[in-house]
């Protein structure tokens, strides 16, 4: 019997790509109407280097070349702030 809660559902940006404000938070903006909303997985993808804040503590530096891929492995992320204004990102997320 399929277990309808292990089901991911995909987000992703609206066109290409997206373009930060200072401190944008990815989960609110992407799943403002979700009643507990995190993102299971994520995949960002920013042309230029910029900070992410994930979980309102983890500090993570992505650059363009690399990007950042976090799968269910992973705890949850209820909060992933863009620091910095003005970056072009494509992200795809599940939750």
């Amino acid at each position: 019997m399929l277990d309808i809660q292990n089901i991911l559902k995909p987000i992703s940006t609206d066109n290409q790509t997206d373009v930060s404000t200072a401190n944008m938070d990815l989960v609110k903006k992407y799943l403002p109407n979700e009643p507990k909303p995190v993102f299971r997985t994520l995949t960002f993808a920013p042309k230029q280097g910029c900070t992410l804040i994930i979980n309102g503590k983890d500090k993570v530096v992505v650059t363009p070349k690399y990007g950042l891929n976090m799968d269910e492995r992973f705890r949850y992320m209820n909060s992933v702030v863009i620091v910095e204004a003005g970056i072009d990102f494509y992200f795809l997320a599940s939750y």
